[in-house]
């Protein structure tokens, strides 16, 4: 928790105004939304239990970020949004070619 508030208050808060909206994507234990700024306040994560970790004044939401239909709801809602140690979750595919 230390380490986020240092790594905002220092580097990233200055990239989102405090009336922005937010979306953190796999923010997990919500070390990155619950101490940024902002007007509105989203996470996407698939755990459930995302909730219990989230401030009251954080909109959790349990979608699958890859579904398509949740990526076209949210094209333009949000002003900025933050992905940290996200990619390693993904399914790996084989190429064929």
């Amino acid at each position: 928790m230390r380490l986020w508030r240092i790594l905002i208050n220092r580097f990233l808060q200055k990239h989102i105004c405090k009336e922005a909206t937010v979306l953190d994507i796999g923010g997990g234990y919500c070390e990155f939304i619950n101490q940024i700024k902002a007007r509105e306040k989203h996470l996407i994560d698939l755990n459930p239990d995302a909730k219990e970790f989230a401030n009251p004044d954080v909109n959790v939401m349990n979608i699958d970020i890859l579904d398509v239909r949740n990526q076209t709801m949210m094209a333009n809602y949000f002003d900025r949004g933050f992905l940290s140690n996200f990619f390693e979750h993904l399914k790996k595919q084989r190429r064929t070619c």
